[in-house]
């Protein structure tokens, strides 16, 4: 069995019953690109209830197990396509950590990204960010966390493919720039890489 086989078969979020927009193939490709971290860490900005994070996790989990921390403050909160988000989300988020078994693997820093970028200090191998989907929003997340990239990082936006969406407008200003090229994609997510 393949890495790709191995990570189909690991994780299925259509079948776990949490509640989000992660596909299984986007969940497969979300832990092939943690499986591939080897030096750094995982950061995820936006995690809901958790089902992305699993699919990192346990991407980690069958690579290096790097830790994966999950950044998202838990507060009220309605995203640009309709979603709402609060203190609920928190609870649910440890208990599919504990039903996955990867609670000792994942770190939930429950602050808003840009506060919490302000006292990381690990070097980031694989951004994914999927919080504020407004301009505003993605680009704070990202030039927040952008100081902590390791230089042969992968950075993951989740809805990607909108042109009126926030990710989709940032990553066109970033390809722009001359300094990140794109890289691979599945569904709704799409990768950038620092040029090198």
């Amino acid at each position: 069995m393949n890495l790709w086989q191995f990570l189909r078969s690991r994780f299925n979020p259509a079948a776990s019953g949490i509640p989000g927009g992660t596909s299984s193939e986007e969940g497969q490709f979300l832990s092939q690109l943690a499986a591939s971290v080897s030096d750094g860490v995982v950061v995820e900005i936006g995690s809901h209830q958790g089902r992305s994070a699993i699919a990192l996790a346990r991407g980690s989990l069958s690579g290096s197990k790097v830790d994966v921390f999950a950044v998202d403050p838990h507060e009220p909160f309605k995203g640009i396509y309709g979603g709402t988000f609060g203190p609920a989300d928190r609870q649910a988020f440890y208990r599919h950590m504990a039903e996955a078994g990867v609670g000792e693997i994942v770190r939930l820093i429950s602050l808003p990204g840009a506060v919490a970028a302000t006292g990381f200090n690990r070097p980031v191998a694989l951004l994914f960010i999927d919080g504020d989907h407004s301009l505003a929003g993605v680009t704070q997340d990202f030039e927040s966390w952008s100081v902590h990239l390791t230089s042969h990082a992968v950075v993951a936006f989740d809805d990607a493919t909108d042109p009126d969406g926030g990710p989709f407008q940032l990553i066109r200003k970033l390809l722009d720039s001359g300094a990140w090229t794109e890289g691979a994609g599945c569904g709704k997510i799409r990768t950038l890489n620092r040029r090198r």
